[in-house]
């Protein structure tokens, strides 16, 4: 199950990455894009598992409490109104938190000096080709046979490319100078 949601979500992040990579005016929105998608994962993980414990506990305690409920009907309780006021209410923290996440390291990252920027972007750009290599040839079918090994090790030359990429234009995957709080002079900036 958690499979399930993890890997559509990785590879929107991924494919966000790389699209916004190889536009020029978009540039700069390769890192949130792809953030945004990643950080949906773990907040809907955590509103879902605490509503629904939240939910089926109270369920659970109202037909214990009663003893006229039995372990089959846990749940049957429920109104559909609430069905779809939890769906909404996972939807919103998990939007809510994913951009909150999303514009937090915005704001980090252009705190840091160019160099770190630099290396950061490199780093996160490798494991992004890397990640997006291993999504393309799933959907192929290629990783069933022990040749898929040697092809997944030329995963690594369009990785380490996308990554060179991203190491020379590294400017162009920032924001602007940032005039509240700069932490870094506009030299170190780049």
């Amino acid at each position: 199950m958690i499979f399930f949601l993890a890997f559509p979500l990785t590879a929107l992040g991924c494919a966000a990455f790389v699209i916004c990579s190889f536009a020029p005016p978009l540039r700069r929105f390769a890192l949130s894009s792809s953030l945004w998608f990643v950080a949906c994962f773990p907040f809907f993980l955590a509103v879902a598992a605490g509503i629904l414990a939240i939910v089926f506990g109270a369920d659970r305690l109202t037909s214990l409490l009663h003893r006229s409920g039995t372990l089959k009907d846990i749940g049957s309780h429920m109104p559909d109104w609430i069905g779809i006021l939890i769906a909404a209410t996972i939807a919103i923290i998990t939007f809510g938190g994913a951009t909150a996440v999303t514009l937090l390291h915005g704001a980090l990252i252009r705190r840091l000096t160019f160099a770190l920027f630099r290396l950061y972007v490199t780093c996160v750009s490798f494991g992004v080709g890397v990640l997006t290599m291993f999504f393309l040839l799933s959907a192929v079918g290629v990783g069933r046979s022990w040749a898929s090994l040697f092809i997944n090790f030329v995963d690594i030359i369009p990785a380490t490319l996308l990554a060179w990429f991203a190491y020379r234009k590294a400017n162009q995957f920032r924001g602007s100078y940032p005039h509240r709080f700069p932490v870094v002079s506009r030299e170190e900036f780049g």
